[in-house]
C-alpha cells in the first residue's frame, strides 16, 4: 500500500507600518501561503495623521513604491512591509481684481493641508486709475487681513483675496533734478502717511523749502519733508525752491577800532564787493587786505575787491609789520649843491634794488628828513639808503619806525669816504641794512 506524502506550503509575512501616524494602531501582521492570494488588511486600527488622509498602503515610506488599497489582494510570493500612505487635503485661494481697470488677476492656487502656500504677486499687472496696487486683502474694502505679494499663507481653509488699492502720492521736482525726485508713495485708507524728504533732489543755486500742492506755492497747502499726510485722496506735491545766500563775515584778527565790518550777504552766482577795513587798526601794523585764513595762508582779497565764490566765508584782516618810515639825521656837510636820497630793497650785497622811496633829502646845511616807505620793509629784508653828491666824512643816525611812527630801533653810523660803499655811479654812496622782524641791523658794506 502506498501513502500520500504531504509537504507544507512555504509562507510569507506581510507586516504593516503606520508611517508617521499621530494616532490609532497598525493592523497585525499576516501570513501569506505560497501561491495563495492574501486579502490585505484595512485601516482597522483607525490610523490618523494630522492634516492628512489615509489612502491605503505602499511598499515604501515615501509612497513611491507599489500602492495597495485596503482589502486588496496580495499575490506576490514574497514577504513585504506595507507602509501607511497619507495624502494631504487641499484648499483653493482665488484672486479678485476689485474693480481694476487694467490687467488680469492671478490664477487660482491650491493649498495643501499642513503646507504653507506662497501667495501670488501681481503677475497680471492689475491697475486702477489714480490708485496703486498694494497687495491683497481678505475684504474688498481693504479692512480685512492684509497679505503682501509673495507672502506665506498657512491656514488650511479656502481664501478669496481682493486687490488692495491705495491712494497715489506723487512728487514733482518743479525745476529741480527730476531724475532724483522722490518715488511716488501709496497711502492706505485711514492710515497716516509720512511724506518723503527730498533725497538727492537739488536745484543749482537754490535750497529746498518743502512741498506744496501747487507749483508756485500760492493758494496751495504746504507740507514739510517727512510731514504727515492724513487725507484719503490722491495727491501731487511740488518742490518749492529758494535762492541760496552766503554770509561773508569779517574778523579783525587782533585789530582794534570801533568794530570790524558788518557781515554781508552774497546771492548765488552774483558777485559781491567786499568791505573796506573801516576804522580797524592795529598798533605797529598796516592793514594789507583780507584773507580766508588768519595766518594769511588762504586766499587773499583786497579792500573793495570782488568775491565770486558761492560759499560762506570768514575773512580775516591781514596786518603787515615792518619799517614804514625812516628818519635820517645827518651831520651838516660843507659845500654846495643839492643832494637826493633813495631807499630801496635789495639782495644781501646791495644789488637788485627796487626803490621804495626817492625824494630830495636836503640842501647842504639841512640835516633832518623823514622818509615814508611804500611798500613797507618787511621781515628778513635787506635794504639800502643811498645818496649822491657827497664824498665828505659823514655821521648819520637812522630812526627806523613802525606804522604808528614809534621807533623800532636807532642806528648811528660814522664813515669816511673810503669806508662808504659805492655803487657803479662813483658819485653815489649807500648804507646797507637788514631787518629781522624786531630790529634793523647795519651790515658790512660791500
Amino acid at each position: 500500500m502506498l501513502y500520500a506524502k504531504w509537504t507544507a506550503l512555504t509562507t510569507y509575512t506581510v507586516s504593516y507600518n503606520s508611517n508617521g501616524s499621530t494616532g490609532g494602531t497598525v493592523p497585525a501582521a499576516q501570513t501569506k501561503a505560497h501561491g495563495v492570494a492574501l486579502t490585505l488588511a484595512s485601516n482597522s486600527g483607525n490610523l490618523i495623521r494630522a492634516s492628512y488622509s489615509f489612502a491605503g498602503w505602499n511598499t515604501t515610506p515615501e509612497g513611491d513604491g507599489a500602492n495597495y488599497a485596503e482589502g486588496a489582494s496580495y499575490t506576490a510570493d514574497a514577504a513585504v512591509i506595507l507602509y501607511g500612505r497619507w495624502t494631504q487635503g487641499s484648499s483653493t485661494v482665488t484672486y479678485n481684481g476689485n474693480y481694476h481697470t487694467g490687467g488680469t488677476p492671478p490664477e487660482t492656487q491650491m493649498k495643501q493641508q499642513g503646507e504653507n502656500l506662497t501667495l501670488a504677486s501681481n503677475t497680471g499687472n492689475l491697475t486702477k486709475a489714480y490708485h496703486v496696487f498694494g497687495g491683497w486683502n481678505t475684504q474688498a474694502n481693504g479692512e480685512g487681513t492684509d497679505y503682501a505679494e509673495g507672502a506665506s499663507y498657512s491656514l488650511d481653509a479656502p481664501l478669496v483675496l481682493y486687490a488692495k488699492w491705495n491712494y497715489l502720492v506723487s512728487y514733482d521736482a518743479n525745476g529741480g533734478t527730476r531724475s532724483a525726485s522722490p518715488a511716488s508713495q501709496t497711502k492706505l485708507r485711514n492710515v497716516d502717511l509720512t511724506l518723503a524728504d527730498r533725497g538727492t533732489m537739488a536745484r543749482t543755486g537754490y535750497t529746498f523749502q518743502g512741498w506744496y500742492t501747487t507749483p508756485y506755492g500760492a493758494g496751495g497747502a504746504a507740507y514739510s519733508e517727512a510731514a504727515t499726510y492724513s487725507a484719503n485722496a490722491p495727491l501731487t506735491l511740488y518742490a518749492q525752491w529758494q535762492i541760496i545766500t552766503y554770509y561773508v563775515s569779517y574778523n579783525a584778527n587782533e585789530g582794534t577800532g570801533i568794530s570790524s565790518p558788518s557781515s554781508q550777504v552774497k546771492l548765488h552766482d552774483i558777485h559781491l564787493t567786499l568791505a573796506s577795513r573801516g576804522s580797524m587798526m592795529r598798533t605797529g601794523s598796516a592793514f594789507s587786505g583780507w584773507n580766508t585764513a588768519a595766518n594769511g595762508s588762504g586766499t587773499a582779497y583786497t579792500e573793495g575787491g570782488t568775491y565770486t565764490a558761492n560759499a560762506a566765508v570768514t575773512l580775516y584782516a591781514q596786518w603787515t609789520t615792518g619799517v614804514f618810515s625812516i628818519r635820517v639825521i645827518g651831520t651838516t656837510i660843507s659845500g654846495g649843491g643839492a643832494s637826493s636820497t633813495e631807499i630801496a630793497v635789495c639782495d644781501s650785497v646791495g644789488n637788485n634794488r627796487s626803490i621804495i622811496s626817492s625824494v630830495p633829502l636836503w640842501f647842504y646845511g639841512i640835516s633832518d628828513s623823514i622818509f615814508t616807505l611804500y611798500p613797507a620793509i618787511t621781515t628778513n629784508s635787506y635794504f639800502v639808503v643811498s645818496w649822491g653828491g657827497s664824498t665828505s666824512s659823514v655821521t648819520k643816525t637812522f630812526d627806523f619806525r613802525d606804522i604808528s611812527g614809534a621807533i623800532i630801533n636807532q642806528v648811528t653810523l660814522t664813515a669816511t669816504p673810503d669806508a662808504i660803499a659805492k655803487s657803479s655811479d662813483a658819485d653815489t654812496t649807500f648804507y646797507l641794512f637788514y631787518y629781522n622782524g624786531t630790529s634793523v641791523i647795519a651790515m658790512q658794506r660791500p
